[in-house]
């Protein structure tokens, strides 16, 4: 199990490292630190947080149309003085609209005409990871990377540079899984644990400017969200899961992840 931090604490020295050490308890493998270009910079606490933990790895997301390779690599080398190796990549295009993508393009001090889709941002991603690969080649850092995305381009370049493949429920088709040749899948999931489905419009999420749109493909009582997870993990052979949620209660969420980090 994995988790992507969003709201259940806060973006301050003290949460983000609270939230590691707890996630350590539980078994968790990573945690994945997402990119906004107007927001933290969580590369800076990073630090902070592995030397308060021991063994879970902190996945930053780096977006390809903003930091070279080269810098990245320089932050990979470095970042081995910090207990252990344990600091893994997550490379973005950065899936912006309005005047988010406006603010992208008004800071940009290159040619914008580059940047200025999602899908010329997704296209930077391949230069970029195949600089990256080389320049870590040798130095002795040990990094698991991943890209998110479905499209040809993405699982392309899953398939050729990075471990894992970040993907929803959508791909859950043997046509499309099939697509995945040298490539672990990484499934996103959003489980709703409740005891009464009845009782759907009750529950409780953060509400924000980037809030996700919940659909819960998973949900129903603990006991049945759990098979559930095993029951994908077991038909698609997909052994990472990470919880990408914006609800309040998160205690069942915790249990389950716990349990099943542990067997």
């Amino acid at each position: 199990m994995h988790w992507m931090h969003r709201n259940a604490w806060e973006n301050n020295k003290h949460d983000l490292v609270e939230m590691a050490k707890f996630f350590e308890t539980l078994g968790v493998k990573s945690i994945l630190l997402p990119y906004g270009p107007n927001g933290l910079d969580y590369l800076l606490h990073t630090p902070n947080i592995l030397n308060a933990t021991d063994k879970v790895r902190i996945l930053i997301a780096l977006p390809a149309y903003a930091v070279t390779p080269e810098y990245a690599a320089k932050i990979f080398w470095t970042m081995r003085q910090f207990n252990g190796h344990r600091l893994d990549l997550n490379l973005v295009a950065g899936n912006y609209a309005g005047e988010l993508a406006e603010s992208v393009l008004n800071d940009y001090p290159g040619d914008t005409s580059h940047i200025d889709t999602h899908e010329k941002r997704v296209a930077l991603t391949e230069p970029w990871i195949e600089k990256f690969t080389n320049l870590m080649k040798g130095k002795g850092v040990e990094y698991t990377s991943y890209v998110v995305g479905e499209s040809d381009t993405t699982i392309g370049i899953a398939n050729k540079y990075t471990d894992f493949l970040i993907i929803n429920h959508t791909m859950l088709w043997p046509s499309q899984m099939h697509r995945l040749t040298n490539v672990r899948p990484m499934l996103a999931i959003d489980p709703l644990i409740i005891d009464n489905l009845e009782d759907i419009d009750k529950v409780e999420y953060y509400h924000y400017a980037y809030e996700k749109k919940s659909h819960h493909q998973i949900k129903g009582t603990y006991e049945e969200v759990v098979a559930k997870i095993r029951q994908i993990s077991e038909e698609h052979k997909i052994y990472d899961f990470i919880v990408h949620t914006d609800q309040k209660n998160l205690d069942p969420m915790f249990k389950m992840m716990k349990e099943i980090s542990s067997s």
